[in-house]
């Protein structure tokens, strides 16, 4: 069993500004309960930790630690799995890097843990094994717990266990290096700013990307980034919808990739705290024809301030010689739009299935098998629940993706650790679940219940999947 998070809706997290706080409140109304200042600067050990000679703790290192100890068990857990954002200027306010950071923490982090809500991975374990995982396993759950317990014990500072530096992931080559094109400053009148951006990548030439990397200037605002790739026949329908707001670019809370007039070519990726760059399997790549734009959705939570922020984005390309060589990934979309959730009703379930040759645009016959590197889903702030799986012939049922407690602000897209073979005659399943009740709509700050149906906007609601597909493995 691996720990991740199973998130109540009444006991949500600030995505950006405080991805250590215990609230009754939603993401964008939770106050931040620290900085990095103050969190790295000035702590000192708990009045409460046990600093006598007795064996049984030593919050100043001396003595002998019965428990698990800081330099010797906790310092690589929190090197590996917490650093990734719980560093100076990154997107968590708290840094616990050291003995004297951590120590104080390790109450509000144990209860952390036994709430589900850190480290912060929304798909169930019913889901394929996927890359990335931020679980930790059931020893690093445990260990934290039982520090915690033993009173936050400092160990031996003379003999530290070696420390596991999060995953960095990096580009083989930076082809392209642009970014959204504007020092843009988040709406300070609302706590969540969803803003669209066309990024221009300058291509003569039809590529194949390999890789991408989205590197936020400002990552205390910026929670996320969506993205979706575009012809050069898009970008006057593209250039319409951003000439319609004074500021450079859009407000685009829901489907940033429905624009009137343009047709997307499929998903690029995203970014989410903690990733660096991505690449595309071995072997594969995405296809990015000459004079194509990308446009990127990216989240902007204003509790951690309105300092400009000018996102990059870099992209590597394969080199030539090799592209015909690469096997194209192929997103397909899975929308639902034939639905109204009634006024009041607080688990309205809707479910579509399709049949995988016709959803599947990479040439799926009835007879060929395809396979699933990638999967993404997408509702809005009433839906809880969200599954996607697959059903073969025989009427077997495997889940693909399985999200149990839906946290609009922790949305992403996620890869296998093994390629998935569905087969023509195979069905995909999409099921969304929705609370729709006075409280659940009181806790996302929206107003009195009503009838919701589908939509772009905040009081609107969708249930989409999306599949990242091959013809065949390279």
């Amino acid at each position: 069993m691996r720990h991740s998070v199973v998130r109540d809706h009444a006991a949500l997290l600030v995505v950006t500004s405080a991805l250590l706080a215990c609230s009754d409140a939603p993401p964008s109304s939770v106050e931040p309960i620290g900085t990095n200042a103050d969190s790295d600067d000035g702590a000192s050990t708990p009045a409460d930790l046990d600093t006598s000679d007795d064996g049984a703790s030593s919050g100043d290192g001396g003595g002998v630690a019965s428990g698990p100890t800081y330099h010797q068990d906790i310092a690589p857990i929190i090197s590996q799995r917490c650093s990734g954002c719980h560093t100076p200027g990154g997107a968590a306010p708290l840094v616990f890097s050291s003995y004297e950071a951590a120590a104080p923490l390790a109450p509000l982090i144990a209860s952390q843990l036994q709430l589900g809500a850190m480290p912060p991975w929304p798909p169930g374990g019913d889901t394929p094994p996927l890359e990335h995982d931020r679980s930790l396993t059931d020893d690093e759950y445990e260990l934290l717990l039982a520090w915690n317990d033993a009173g936050a014990p400092e160990g031996d500072a003379s003999d530290p266990a070696p420390l596991i530096p999060p995953e960095l992931v990096e580009l083989p080559s930076r082809d392209v290096s642009t970014d959204i094109g504007t020092d843009y400053v988040a709406d300070p009148s609302i706590p969540d700013d969803y803003h669209c951006f066309m990024i221009e990548l300058g291509t003569t030439e039809d590529r194949v990307a390999t890789g991408y990397q989205f590197i936020p200037q400002n990552t205390k605002t910026v929670h996320h980034v969506l993205s979706t790739v575009f012809p050069a026949e898009s970008i006057a329908a593209i250039q319409e919808v951003d000439d319609e707001t004074p500021e450079d670019g859009w407000s685009c809370f829901g489907g940033y990739s429905n624009i009137p007039g343009a047709e997307p070519l499929g998903a690029l990726g995203g970014w989410v705290p903690g990733v660096t760059a991505s690449n595309y399997p071995a072997g594969t790549g995405t296809f990015i024809p000459a004079g194509a734009v990308v446009v990127a959705q990216i989240h902007y939570n204003t509790l951690g301030g309105t300092d400009p922020d000018r996102t990059g984005l870099d992209l590597a390309f394969a080199p030539p010689e090799v592209e015909d060589d690469l096997v194209l990934l192929h997103t397909s979309g899975m929308p639902w739009p034939g639905f109204m959730i009634p006024a009041g009703d607080d688990s309205y379930s809707t479910e579509r299935e399709v049949r995988a040759g016709v959803l599947l645009n990479a040439g799926l016959a009835d007879d060929k098998t395809g396979f699933l590197l990638g999967i993404a889903a997408h509702m809005h702030k009433l839906g809880v629940e969200i599954e996607l799986s697959r059903i073969d012939e025989a009427g077997n049922e495997d889940t693909l993706l399985h999200i149990p407690k839906w946290d609009f602000s922790w949305q992403g897209s996620y890869s296998f650790v093994d390629a998935i073979p569905v087969v023509g005659t195979d069905t995909i399943k999409l099921r969304c679940v929705y609370d729709n009740s006075d409280a659940h709509r009181a806790a996302q700050m929206m107003g009195p219940t009503e009838d919701v149906g589908w939509g772009e906007g905040t009081a609107d609601e969708m249930c989409l999947g999306y599949l990242q597909v091959v013809d065949h493995l390279p």
